[in-house]
Order: structure tokens, then sequence, then C-alpha cells
């Protein structure tokens, strides 16, 4: 029930975004004359505004859950593909080019392709911490055992639609895993979307520098909390660990003298 009522939405916001799109770039001109200046420049900033909610809620909404908005996707254009070839071979068997017998092979495979694109899309409601670990560049080259025993130290989150997780300035006490969900980093006048399976706040694990950006909960966002002081605690006791996690925060401050 869930999988369908999101490719229902999927379906609408692309479906809205694309009108949108077209209708703030031609359709304010097309009514000047009507409407006057006045009018027609109200009417820009309305569908400019619907157009920008409407893309940030399907860019949330693709966050949320990004395999499942490849595999829509991906569907689509399987669908738009059998589409142009059915159009092919009725001209084709329109003008001779090919028999009423072969014709009919070719629908015969078509309508197996059709079938297998109707079945359901699998439809994962989050990812567990042994995954999201292994994600996380921090932690992709130490052995399972120790990606285990970090998974064991992971907190859930639950953060409500519009709620703070951190604040820009304040203290780098935790790093956050995204079970499900989005969340939006705000960066000045710029906004990034995160989604399901990403992370963020990793720097709170090898540096105290305040935090660098503010971060607001998409909707519900399910996440696991990695605390500063229950890492440090596991590194003192994993000296592997701790040599790896050293080694990350000496290229990253690298990477920022560089940038600088």
């Amino acid at each position: 029930w869930l999988g369908r009522r999101l490719a229902i939405r999927f379906q609408i916001l692309e479906a809205s975004c694309t009108v949108l799109q077209d209708l703030s770039q031609t359709g304010p001109e097309q009514v000047r004359e009507m409407i006057g200046d006045q009018a027609t420049s109200e009417l820009a900033s309305i569908l400019q505004t619907r157009s920008k909610a409407t893309s940030q809620a399907l860019q949330s909404l693709r966050a949320c859950y990004p395999d499942y908005a490849a595999a829509l996707e991906k569907r689509s254009l399987q669908q738009t593909a059998m589409r142009l070839e059915l159009g092919h071979y009725q001209d084709m068997l329109a003008n001779s080019l090919i028999s009423k017998e072969v014709y009919d092979k070719l629908m015969e495979k078509m309508a197996e392709r059709h079938q297998n694109l109707q079945q359901k899309l699998s439809l994962d409601l989050g990812l567990d911490a042994e995954k999201l670990i292994a994600k996380m560049p921090f932690f992709q080259d130490l052995g399972q055992n120790a990606q285990q025993d970090i998974a064991k130290l992971l907190k859930p989150r639950l953060a409500l639609p519009g709620e703070m997780i951190f604040e820009k300035g304040g203290s780098p006490d935790a790093m956050y895993f995204i079970s499900s969900g989005a969340v939006r980093v705000m960066l000045g006048e710029e906004v990034i979307i995160l989604g399901s399976g990403d992370f963020f706040g990793e720097m709170a694990l090898l540096t105290e520098q305040p935090r660098m950006a503010s971060l607001y909960a998409d909707g519900f966002c399910e996440l696991l909390t990695l605390y500063t002081r229950d890492f440090k605690h596991l590194m003192e006791q994993d000296s592997s660990l701790r040599k790896v996690i050293e080694d990350v925060a000496t290229e990253r401050s690298r990477q920022n003298t560089s940038a600088e």
C-alpha cells in the first residue's frame, strides 16, 4: 500500500514540476496584455514560488527513498522506450516492412516485458546500523568486528518535521546517520538536502570545532546518533581504530588548509 501511494506521489510531483516550470517561463507573458503589468508580475512570482516549493518537495521525497525513486525513474524510462518501440513496429507493419506474423511475435515479447514492468517494486523503509557504518569512508577500511562495535554505540533518535538537529556554532557532541527521512543543511543561503543512507556531523569525531551549519529535519526523520564521548572511549580500547581516525583527521586538516 505504501509503495503504491509513494509511486503516485512521485508521479504527481514530477508532473507538477514539469507544468509549473513551463508556466513560469511562458505563462505570464502569454496573458500580459489581458491582465496588465502588475498582475503579470504577481502571477510570475506566484508561479516561481510554487515551482520552487514543488521542486523541493520532490527533492526531499527522493532523498527519503533514494533507491525507490531510482527504481521508479528506471521503470518510467523503460515504459517510454517500449512505447517508442511499439510505434516503430506499427509503422513497419503499416509499410509492409515486416509481416503480420513477425509483428505478432514482437507483440508477444513486448507483452512479456510489459508484464515484468508491472511487478511491485521493493520499498526499504530503513537501513540497518552496520550498513550505515560500512558506507562511511572513516570506517570502510575497518574490519567487520570493529564496524560491529561502532554500530553497537549508535542511539536511535526521531526528529520531528522542522526540528533543529543542531545549530551553527553549536558544540560538536555527536555525528548522525540517516536511517530514513531527510534533513536540510543550511549553509547561509545555500540549502543541501541529505537523505536515507547519508551521514553528517562526522567532524565531531575528529575535532572540537563548532558546527559549521544548522540542520533541520525535513519531515519525520529516523536518525542513529554516534556520540563523541562513546566513540572516544572505544578508540581508547582499540589502537587500530584510533590510528585510522587520526590519519583521517590529519588528511582532513591538510585538505582544509589547502582549500584556504
